[in-house]
């Protein structure tokens, strides 16, 4: 199985951190980017396999990280993870991660198998095990 160039953007340090060790855990290169716009300018900069990233986000949303990733390079996967917001449910906004070209929705808690899970789905990346625990 070969290691995947995954970019994980999300504000929240602590789901970040542990979306992150997870997928170390398993030999993936994982880069880490706090908020939307950084993403965005290590995607200007950088080719990654996949991209999983939550969409409310203060200083740039994950709908504009979407975009760059789709406009980045072509066959870039696209995960997207949402507990929901102050106007918008986690569905309507995974809804909306999906219309753009996203190829999975986790809603947040979600549990490292689901997250495992779904990278293997979206990437055909080997079937890892993973112990039950939430993000």
């Amino acid at each position: 199985m070969k290691p995947l160039s995954i970019l994980v953007v999300d504000d929240l340090d602590a789901t970040r951190d542990v979306v992150i060790r997870c997928l170390e855990s398993r030999g993936h290169h994982v880069t880490a980017a706090a908020g939307g716009l950084q993403a965005m300018k290590l995607l200007e900069s950088r080719v990654f396999d996949l991209v999983i990233t939550d969409v409310v986000m203060p200083d740039a949303d994950g709908v504009q990280v979407i975009m760059a990733a789709r406009k980045a390079k072509k066959g870039t996967h696209v995960i997207v993870m949402s507990g929901g917001g102050d106007f918008f449910t986690a569905e309507q906004l995974l809804a909306m991660g999906g219309t753009l070209g996203a190829e999975a929705q986790l809603p947040k808690p979600f549990t490292v198998r689901q997250l495992i899970d779904t990278v293997q789905r979206v990437t055909g990346c080997g079937q890892e095990q993973a112990p039950p625990s939430f993000v």
